[in-house]
């Protein structure tokens, strides 16, 4: 954690156990180095954290250039290294218990983090930007929903903890429309996205909607009416590189009423928030003070109860 990192030091009412996709680069790295660098509360054994990496040593690398020490690293993070699309073992390796810390109604991981991405590839004809794998994010997610489909045990009704909080990054822009999802991004800025990101966006609309079926109810199931997982989708601005806390962070979401849940304390704001843009540091942040540390929404059973459940989260 920076030394600039104002967050006051609160008890977590729950230390729920995460895996993490995409935390080579991006904000969940700042939610990684977070998750390391702080330490148990008393009397507490370390949290589970485990992520999947196509570089185990690159990982390491960017850990301690961001301060984490590399003893934490050794004793506090299990490395799974390989590929989302094309190591559907390791994705299974990294969301499961080990045997330690694995019961019978708790197979899987309490959180699973998801800011998989891709590269930008810049074009002569519109929509100018693409991805190096234009479908990158959504064959992505579709691999982690796999993998939790794939426990024999899931649908059973011992399982009542074997349904894990589903994160997954996002951006502003790809919203529907109506009262449900409204715009949120400013009216000057809509060419721009349409232009420039149409086609990142068009992979990032997919992966929310395999998220959102399989939380709603999931057909590739034998119950059809039973959720795979629960979700919360971050929405963030357009990213840049500024450091954690250089402007107030704001978080909203459709149909937000002021004045209620942990929201109060970033912008207390109606609605999504609207703006130009947020840190990838400030995303995550948000993402491990909110959900990954366990200091908020979390009872002491292990659920996430949290005012972001089920939400499509908007942050600048």
């Amino acid at each position: 954690m920076s030394s600039t990192d104002k967050t006051p030091a609160l008890a977590p009412v729950y230390l729920p156990s995460v895996a993490l996709f995409g935390a080579t680069g991006g904000c969940l790295l700042s939610t990684l180095v977070r998750l390391l660098n702080t330490p148990p509360p008393s009397g507490n054994s370390p949290q589970h954290v485990s992520v999947l990496a196509r570089s185990t040593s690159k990982l390491e690398t960017l850990l301690t250039t961001k301060g984490v020490p590399k003893e934490t690293i050794a004793t506090r993070l299990r490395i799974v290294e390989g590929d989302i699309l094309t190591n559907f073992d390791k994705v299974v390796e990294t969301i499961t218990l080990p045997p330690n810390i694995h019961s019978e109604d708790k197979r899987f991981v309490d959180v699973i983090l998801f800011g998989i991405g891709g590269y930008p590839r810049a074009t002569i004809i519109p929509p100018f930007f693409t991805l190096d794998n234009p479908t990158i994010c959504q064959d992505g997610m579709s691999a982690v929903l796999n993998a939790l489909r794939q426990s024999p045990t899931h649908y059973s009704e011992s399982t009542i903890n074997n349904k894990p909080l589903i994160l997954a990054i996002s951006s502003t822009g790809v919203y529907r429309g109506g009262e449900d999802d409204p715009r949120d991004i400013y009216i000057p800025m809509l060419m721009i996205y349409k232009c420039f990101l149409s086609g990142p966006h068009k992979d990032k609309i997919a992966m929310e909607d395999v998220l959102t079926a399989a939380a709603d109810s999931d057909v590739n199931s034998d119950a059809k009416s039973n959720p795979l997982c629960d979700y919360l989708v971050v929405r963030g601005a357009l990213f840049n590189d500024q450091p954690a806390e250089a402007k107030p962070l704001r978080a909203g979401y459709p149909k937000r009423v002021p004045g209620v849940g942990e929201g109060v304390k970033w912008g207390d704001v109606a609605g999504p928030a609207i703006g130009c843009g947020v840190s990838r540091e400030d995303v995550g942040r948000w993402v491990w003070e909110e959900v990954a540390s366990g200091r908020a929404g979390w009872n002491e059973e292990g659920d996430y109860v949290g005012e972001w459940k089920g939400k499509k989260v908007t942050l600048t």
